[in-house]
């Protein structure tokens, strides 16, 4: 009988340890990604604004000498 659950926890060993494995590596990956977006999020914030043509109320642009 030792034998037996000896053999099957050797035969499974391999299988628990993939298994952690792949769940291990599933987590860090979505950990990644979130960290990306969070990172994502504050490099749109910090981009300046365009400069937008301001119009008249006529329709004409506006340009502004200096």
């Amino acid at each position: 009988k030792k034998l037996d659950e000896t053999c099957w926890k050797v035969s499974n060993f391999y299988s628990y340890i993939n298994y952690h494995i792949k769940c291990s590596k599933a987590y860090f990956h979505a950990r990644m990604r979130k960290r990306t977006d969070e990172w994502l999020q504050v490099l749109n914030r910090a981009k300046p604004d365009t400069v937008k043509d301001k119009k008249t109320a006529s329709g004409r642009t506006f340009v502004r000498t200096v």
